[in-house]
Protein backbone atom coordinates (compact mmCIF):
# COMPACT_ATOMS: atom_id res chain seq x y z
CA UNK A 1 0.00 0.00 0.00
CA UNK A 2 1.36 3.44 -0.84
CA UNK A 3 1.94 6.03 2.19
CA UNK A 4 2.36 8.86 -0.13
CA UNK A 5 0.39 9.94 -3.34
CA UNK A 6 2.31 11.28 -5.99
CA UNK A 7 0.36 14.09 -7.67
CA UNK A 8 0.47 16.35 -10.36
CA UNK A 9 -1.41 19.44 -11.19
CA UNK A 10 -3.48 20.72 -14.51
CA UNK A 11 -4.17 23.92 -14.84
CA UNK A 12 -2.29 26.77 -12.69
CA UNK A 13 -5.27 30.10 -12.19
CA UNK A 14 -6.97 27.94 -9.66
CA UNK A 15 -4.43 25.06 -9.60
CA UNK A 16 -1.94 27.16 -7.56
CA UNK A 17 -3.57 27.62 -4.61
CA UNK A 18 -4.21 23.45 -4.74
CA UNK A 19 -0.40 22.89 -5.15
CA UNK A 20 -0.32 25.27 -1.83
CA UNK A 21 -2.37 23.14 -0.03
CA UNK A 22 -1.11 19.86 -1.24
CA UNK A 23 2.35 21.03 -0.09
CA UNK A 24 0.98 20.89 3.48
CA UNK A 25 0.13 17.83 3.65
CA UNK A 26 2.27 14.39 5.09
CA UNK A 27 0.55 11.90 3.01
CA UNK A 28 1.40 13.87 -0.63
CA UNK A 29 4.55 14.51 -3.25
CA UNK A 30 3.37 17.39 -5.34
CA UNK A 31 5.25 15.74 -8.74
CA UNK A 32 4.11 17.57 -11.63
CA UNK A 33 2.71 20.75 -12.95
CA UNK A 34 1.02 21.43 -16.23
CA UNK A 35 -0.01 24.71 -17.88
CA UNK A 36 0.02 26.25 -21.33
CA UNK A 37 1.31 29.84 -19.78
CA UNK A 38 5.08 28.89 -19.47
CA UNK A 39 5.37 32.12 -16.76
CA UNK A 40 3.17 30.92 -14.39
CA UNK A 41 4.18 27.28 -14.62
CA UNK A 42 7.66 28.15 -14.32
CA UNK A 43 6.94 30.54 -11.62
CA UNK A 44 4.88 28.62 -9.39
CA UNK A 45 7.46 25.25 -9.59
CA UNK A 46 9.58 27.26 -8.55
CA UNK A 47 8.43 28.67 -5.68
CA UNK A 48 6.58 25.52 -4.49
CA UNK A 49 10.09 23.25 -5.61
CA UNK A 50 8.11 21.09 -7.36
CA UNK A 51 10.46 18.89 -9.88
CA UNK A 52 8.78 18.19 -13.09
CA UNK A 53 6.97 20.83 -15.09
CA UNK A 54 5.13 20.46 -18.62
CA UNK A 55 2.75 22.86 -20.91
CA UNK A 56 1.24 19.75 -22.80
CA UNK A 57 -0.88 16.95 -20.40
CA UNK A 58 -0.05 14.22 -22.78
CA UNK A 59 3.86 14.46 -21.34
CA UNK A 60 2.48 14.52 -17.57
CA UNK A 61 0.57 11.61 -18.14
CA UNK A 62 3.81 9.74 -19.47
CA UNK A 63 5.32 10.44 -15.89
CA UNK A 64 4.92 8.12 -12.71
CA UNK A 65 2.38 10.29 -10.91
CA UNK A 66 -0.35 8.32 -8.99
CA UNK A 67 -3.18 11.15 -9.49
CA UNK A 68 -4.34 14.40 -11.61
CA UNK A 69 -5.69 17.39 -10.26
CA UNK A 70 -7.47 18.70 -13.48
CA UNK A 71 -8.15 22.64 -12.36
CA UNK A 72 -8.47 24.08 -15.99
CA UNK A 73 -11.79 25.93 -18.02
CA UNK A 74 -15.28 23.34 -17.92
CA UNK A 75 -14.47 22.48 -21.65
CA UNK A 76 -11.89 21.04 -20.87
CA UNK A 77 -12.87 18.96 -18.12
CA UNK A 78 -14.04 16.01 -20.06
CA UNK A 79 -11.19 15.21 -22.70
CA UNK A 80 -8.32 15.88 -19.83
CA UNK A 81 -10.41 13.78 -17.28
CA UNK A 82 -10.69 11.04 -19.79
CA UNK A 83 -7.33 11.06 -20.92
CA UNK A 84 -5.78 10.80 -17.08
CA UNK A 85 -8.22 8.01 -16.36
CA UNK A 86 -6.89 6.19 -19.58
CA UNK A 87 -3.33 6.74 -18.47
CA UNK A 88 -4.46 4.93 -14.90
CA UNK A 89 -4.03 8.19 -12.98
CA UNK A 90 -7.01 8.55 -10.12
CA UNK A 91 -8.64 12.81 -10.89
CA UNK A 92 -9.89 15.13 -8.71
CA UNK A 93 -11.79 17.65 -10.98
CA UNK A 94 -12.21 20.90 -9.89
CA UNK A 95 -16.47 22.29 -10.51
CA UNK A 96 -18.64 21.63 -12.50
CA UNK A 97 -18.04 18.09 -13.68
CA UNK A 98 -18.69 18.98 -17.12
CA UNK A 99 -20.56 21.25 -19.52
CA UNK A 100 -23.18 18.77 -20.50
CA UNK A 101 -24.97 14.98 -18.75
CA UNK A 102 -23.62 13.12 -21.30
CA UNK A 103 -20.08 14.72 -20.83
CA UNK A 104 -20.25 13.62 -17.24
CA UNK A 105 -21.41 9.94 -17.91
CA UNK A 106 -18.82 9.36 -20.06
CA UNK A 107 -15.75 10.32 -17.38
CA UNK A 108 -18.14 8.44 -14.95
CA UNK A 109 -17.97 5.55 -17.16
CA UNK A 110 -14.41 5.74 -17.81
CA UNK A 111 -13.13 5.73 -14.03
CA UNK A 112 -15.45 2.71 -13.05
CA UNK A 113 -14.53 0.51 -16.18
CA UNK A 114 -10.98 1.78 -15.69
CA UNK A 115 -11.43 0.96 -11.46
CA UNK A 116 -10.18 4.63 -10.86
CA UNK A 117 -11.12 7.06 -7.92
CA UNK A 118 -12.90 10.20 -9.82
CA UNK A 119 -13.77 12.62 -7.27
CA UNK A 120 -15.30 16.54 -7.67
CA UNK A 121 -14.39 19.98 -6.50
CA UNK A 122 -17.48 20.35 -3.94
CA UNK A 123 -16.43 21.58 -0.87
CA UNK A 124 -19.23 22.77 0.45
CA UNK A 125 -19.45 18.79 1.78
CA UNK A 126 -17.03 19.51 4.14
CA UNK A 127 -18.92 22.21 5.70
CA UNK A 128 -19.63 21.18 8.97
CA UNK A 129 -23.26 23.74 8.20
CA UNK A 130 -23.88 21.86 5.30
CA UNK A 131 -23.33 18.63 6.87
CA UNK A 132 -25.50 19.39 10.14
CA UNK A 133 -29.03 20.21 8.12
CA UNK A 134 -28.15 16.79 5.68
CA UNK A 135 -28.49 15.02 8.98
CA UNK A 136 -31.30 17.40 10.43
CA UNK A 137 -33.59 17.22 6.94
CA UNK A 138 -35.32 13.92 7.76
CA UNK A 139 -36.29 14.70 11.00
CA UNK A 140 -38.97 17.13 8.85
CA UNK A 141 -41.02 13.90 7.62
CA UNK A 142 -42.34 14.24 4.12
CA UNK A 143 -41.24 17.46 3.00
CA UNK A 144 -44.00 19.78 0.95
CA UNK A 145 -42.45 22.44 0.00
CA UNK A 146 -38.83 24.89 -0.43
CA UNK A 147 -37.30 27.88 -0.80
CA UNK A 148 -33.61 28.46 -1.81
CA UNK A 149 -32.08 31.63 -2.97
CA UNK A 150 -28.16 32.07 -3.85
CA UNK A 151 -27.96 35.94 -5.14
CA UNK A 152 -24.50 37.65 -5.81
CA UNK A 153 -22.71 39.55 -8.64
CA UNK A 154 -20.07 39.81 -10.67
CA UNK A 155 -18.51 42.64 -12.96
CA UNK A 156 -18.56 42.58 -16.80
CA UNK A 157 -15.02 42.72 -16.14
CA UNK A 158 -14.74 39.37 -14.68
CA UNK A 159 -16.40 37.71 -18.32
CA UNK A 160 -13.98 40.01 -19.69
CA UNK A 161 -11.34 38.55 -18.16
CA UNK A 162 -11.61 35.02 -20.55
CA UNK A 163 -13.23 34.60 -23.74
CA UNK A 164 -14.48 31.37 -22.56
CA UNK A 165 -16.85 32.83 -19.75
CA UNK A 166 -20.32 33.27 -20.15
CA UNK A 167 -20.73 31.39 -23.03
CA UNK A 168 -22.22 28.45 -24.12
CA UNK A 169 -19.13 26.53 -25.85
CA UNK A 170 -16.71 27.30 -22.97
CA UNK A 171 -17.97 27.75 -20.09
CA UNK A 172 -21.82 25.69 -20.71
CA UNK A 173 -23.73 28.98 -19.18
CA UNK A 174 -22.87 31.31 -16.49
CA UNK A 175 -24.08 31.93 -13.04
CA UNK A 176 -25.61 28.05 -13.28
CA UNK A 177 -22.98 26.28 -13.95
CA UNK A 178 -20.10 28.11 -12.44
CA UNK A 179 -21.62 29.65 -9.45
CA UNK A 180 -24.76 28.17 -8.66
CA UNK A 181 -23.06 25.16 -9.16
CA UNK A 182 -21.95 24.26 -5.69
CA UNK A 183 -25.50 25.68 -4.49
CA UNK A 184 -27.23 22.78 -6.44
CA UNK A 185 -24.78 20.13 -5.58
CA UNK A 186 -25.67 20.18 -1.81
CA UNK A 187 -29.05 21.24 -2.23
CA UNK A 188 -29.36 17.50 -4.59
CA UNK A 189 -27.29 16.26 -1.26
CA UNK A 190 -29.60 17.03 1.43
CA UNK A 191 -32.78 16.63 -0.89
CA UNK A 192 -32.30 14.33 -3.66
CA UNK A 193 -32.79 15.04 -7.79
CA UNK A 194 -36.61 16.67 -8.10
CA UNK A 195 -38.53 14.63 -10.60
CA UNK A 196 -39.74 17.49 -13.02
CA UNK A 197 -37.66 21.22 -13.63
CA UNK A 198 -39.54 24.20 -14.61
CA UNK A 199 -37.41 27.14 -15.39
CA UNK A 200 -36.73 30.20 -16.92
CA UNK A 201 -33.34 31.88 -17.52
CA UNK A 202 -32.63 35.39 -18.81
CA UNK A 203 -29.32 37.69 -19.46
CA UNK A 204 -30.05 40.54 -17.23
CA UNK A 205 -27.40 42.72 -16.83
CA UNK A 206 -23.86 41.57 -18.55
CA UNK A 207 -22.84 41.39 -22.07
CA UNK A 208 -22.90 37.67 -22.74
CA UNK A 209 -24.61 34.84 -24.50
CA UNK A 210 -26.10 33.03 -21.48
CA UNK A 211 -27.37 34.23 -18.21
CA UNK A 212 -26.98 35.90 -15.10
CA UNK A 213 -30.46 35.09 -13.75
CA UNK A 214 -32.53 31.74 -13.42
CA UNK A 215 -35.53 30.36 -11.13
CA UNK A 216 -36.97 27.03 -11.25
CA UNK A 217 -39.31 25.09 -9.64
CA UNK A 218 -38.32 21.64 -8.60
CA UNK A 219 -41.11 19.31 -8.51
CA UNK A 220 -40.59 15.71 -6.73
CA UNK A 221 -43.22 12.53 -7.20
CA UNK A 222 -45.46 13.42 -4.29
CA UNK A 223 -45.75 16.56 -5.53
CA UNK A 224 -43.48 18.91 -3.30
CA UNK A 225 -42.19 21.64 -4.93
CA UNK A 226 -39.02 24.17 -4.23
CA UNK A 227 -38.92 27.39 -6.18
CA UNK A 228 -34.59 27.64 -6.52
CA UNK A 229 -33.07 31.42 -7.61
CA UNK A 230 -29.16 32.01 -9.16
CA UNK A 231 -28.44 35.81 -9.72
CA UNK A 232 -25.42 37.56 -10.42
CA UNK A 233 -27.34 40.78 -10.51
CA UNK A 234 -27.83 41.20 -6.73
CA UNK A 235 -25.82 43.38 -3.74
CA UNK A 236 -26.37 43.19 -0.90
CA UNK A 237 -25.36 38.98 -1.47
CA UNK A 238 -28.48 37.03 -0.15
CA UNK A 239 -28.24 33.46 0.37
CA UNK A 240 -31.15 31.40 2.03
CA UNK A 241 -32.52 27.83 2.02
CA UNK A 242 -35.89 26.68 3.53
CA UNK A 243 -37.58 23.71 3.89
CA UNK A 244 -40.84 22.24 5.33
CA UNK A 245 -41.88 18.61 5.77
CA UNK A 246 -45.04 16.98 7.44
CA UNK A 247 -43.43 17.27 11.18
CA UNK A 248 -41.99 20.95 10.73
CA UNK A 249 -39.50 23.69 9.43
CA UNK A 250 -35.74 24.56 8.93
CA UNK A 251 -34.46 27.60 7.71
CA UNK A 252 -30.68 28.57 6.93
CA UNK A 253 -29.55 32.08 5.96
CA UNK A 254 -26.07 31.76 7.70
CA UNK A 255 -27.09 31.04 10.74
CA UNK A 256 -29.88 26.93 11.25
CA UNK A 257 -32.82 27.13 12.88
CA UNK A 258 -35.46 24.38 12.96
CA UNK A 259 -39.09 24.19 14.43
CA UNK A 260 -40.26 20.86 15.35
CA UNK A 261 -43.99 20.18 15.11
CA UNK A 262 -45.24 17.56 17.91
CA UNK A 263 -47.62 16.14 15.44
CA UNK A 264 -48.26 15.26 11.71
CA UNK A 265 -49.69 18.26 9.70
CA UNK A 266 -51.04 16.13 6.78
CA UNK A 267 -52.76 13.88 9.53
CA UNK A 268 -53.85 17.26 11.46
CA UNK A 269 -55.51 18.98 8.18
CA UNK A 270 -57.24 15.68 7.46
CA UNK A 271 -58.95 15.59 10.63
CA UNK A 272 -59.26 18.95 12.93
CA UNK A 273 -62.80 19.57 12.96
CA UNK A 274 -62.06 23.92 13.56
CA UNK A 275 -62.37 25.86 10.47
CA UNK A 276 -59.54 27.86 11.15
CA UNK A 277 -57.29 25.14 13.09
CA UNK A 278 -53.73 24.80 13.69
CA UNK A 279 -51.49 22.77 15.64
CA UNK A 280 -49.55 24.29 18.72
CA UNK A 281 -47.01 26.49 17.09
CA UNK A 282 -43.57 25.32 17.74
CA UNK A 283 -40.58 27.11 19.14
CA UNK A 284 -37.50 27.77 16.60
CA UNK A 285 -34.42 26.45 17.97
CA UNK A 286 -31.22 27.61 17.12
CA UNK A 287 -29.01 24.71 15.93
CA UNK A 288 -25.69 24.61 17.32
CA UNK A 289 -23.03 23.01 14.07
CA UNK A 290 -19.72 21.86 15.45
CA UNK A 291 -16.37 23.78 15.26
CA UNK A 292 -14.40 21.38 12.68
CA UNK A 293 -11.92 22.06 9.66
CA UNK A 294 -13.55 22.62 5.89
CA UNK A 295 -12.74 24.03 2.71
CA UNK A 296 -10.51 23.48 -0.41
CA UNK A 297 -7.83 21.53 1.60
CA UNK A 298 -9.91 19.08 4.02
CA UNK A 299 -11.47 18.18 0.23
CA UNK A 300 -8.41 17.58 -1.53
CA UNK A 301 -6.98 15.79 1.52
CA UNK A 302 -10.28 13.73 1.72
CA UNK A 303 -9.50 12.33 -2.08
CA UNK A 304 -5.96 11.77 -1.39
CA UNK A 305 -7.21 9.50 1.69
CA UNK A 306 -9.59 8.07 -0.70
CA UNK A 307 -6.94 6.88 -2.90
CA UNK A 308 -4.19 5.43 -0.32
CA UNK A 309 -7.54 3.79 1.77
CA UNK A 310 -9.34 2.42 -1.26
CA UNK A 311 -12.48 3.91 -0.77
CA UNK A 312 -15.29 6.96 -2.20
CA UNK A 313 -14.46 9.94 -1.83
CA UNK A 314 -16.77 12.83 -0.48
CA UNK A 315 -17.60 14.19 -3.99
CA UNK A 316 -17.50 10.95 -6.24
CA UNK A 317 -17.91 11.33 -9.79
CA UNK A 318 -21.75 9.69 -9.56
CA UNK A 319 -22.50 12.39 -7.34
CA UNK A 320 -20.90 15.27 -9.70
CA UNK A 321 -23.05 14.59 -12.15
CA UNK A 322 -26.38 15.23 -10.63
CA UNK A 323 -25.71 18.86 -10.27
CA UNK A 324 -24.72 19.09 -14.27
CA UNK A 325 -28.46 17.08 -14.59
CA UNK A 326 -30.16 20.12 -12.60
CA UNK A 327 -28.21 23.04 -14.37
CA UNK A 328 -29.04 21.04 -18.23
CA UNK A 329 -32.57 20.44 -16.92
CA UNK A 330 -32.92 24.25 -16.13
CA UNK A 331 -31.49 25.65 -19.22
CA UNK A 332 -33.52 23.18 -21.17
CA UNK A 333 -36.79 23.91 -19.75
CA UNK A 334 -36.45 27.53 -20.03
CA UNK A 335 -35.37 26.89 -23.70
CA UNK A 336 -38.22 24.87 -24.54
CA UNK A 337 -40.92 26.23 -22.18
CA UNK A 338 -41.73 22.89 -20.83
CA UNK A 339 -41.01 20.56 -18.05
CA UNK A 340 -38.08 18.81 -18.17
CA UNK A 341 -38.30 15.27 -16.82
CA UNK A 342 -35.43 14.31 -14.72
CA UNK A 343 -34.16 10.65 -15.90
Amino acid sequence: MMDKLRIGVVGLGMGRSHVHALKQMDDVEVHALCDVNEGILNETAEQYEVPQRFTNLDELLRTDIDAVLICTPHFLHRDQVIASLEAGKHVFCEKPMAVTVREADEMVETAQRTGLKLALGFQRRTNPRDKTIKQLIPELGEISRGLYETCSMRTQAYYNSGAWRGTWWGEGGAVLINQAVHDLDAYQWWMGLPRYVVARAVTFAHDIESEDMASAIFEYDNYAQVMFQATLVNYPSISRFEVCGDRGALIYDGAIRIARLDVSLREFIATCQETWGHPEKPEWEDVQVPDEPSGHAVLLHDFVRAVLDDREPLASGEEGVKSVELVNAIIMSSVTGEPVEIP
